[in-house]
């Protein structure tokens, strides 16, 4: 087991199949940043004693430190870091989500586009570089990091489903 200190790292996989008929992708090389923080939205302020917004979750214990109080009207519905860089759909209510990247630092959203309506998750898959947004109803879409433009994948009709 391996018990790194924090800082950054470059990892480097290899796996071996018999019968491999595409060994191009057998190596994956990433950069990974391990660190005593995550991240996360406190949408309900009054049960955290912290203004709603952005804050520090100190691991393992669970504190949450606040980043800087928030005065956006709508909470982040779903986020997930993207290598160095925080993203997130915010909440809103039957309208286009927009797509937002937030200042670990400083809490401050920069909008970079609007998607569809009712998105509630977000997920980044660093194996393929690729974002993903689930809606309200279950469909999972793709999402372009530059300009918020979206693609259903697929999905089917539930009722009230909130993050992936």
């Amino acid at each position: 087991m391996w018990t790194p200190a924090d800082g950054t790292y470059t990892l480097t996989v290899e796996v071996v199949v018999a019968d491999d008929e595409d060994a191009t992708n057998d190596i994956i090389t990433e950069e990974i940043v391990v660190s005593p923080l995550a991240y996360a939205w406190d949408a309900y302020a009054s049960t955290s004693g912290l203004a709603e917004g952005p804050v520090f979750i100190a691991l393992p214990n669970g504190g949450m430190l606040q980043i800087d109080e928030n005065d956006v009207d709508n909470f982040i519905a779903g986020a997930d870091m993207v290598l160095y860089d925080w993203y997130g759909v915010q909440y809103a209510n039957g309208a286009p989500a927009p797509l937002v990247r937030i200042n670990t630092e400083t809490g401050e959203l920069t909008t970079i586009g609007t998607t569809v309506n009712d998105l509630t998750g977000f997920a980044f898959d660093v194996t393929t570089s690729t974002a993903f947004a689930l809606d309200f109803n279950g469909m999972l879409y793709t999402i372009n990091l530059e300009t918020a433009e979206t693609e259903l994948i697929g999905g089917g009709t539930y009722l009230s489903l909130i993050h992936i």
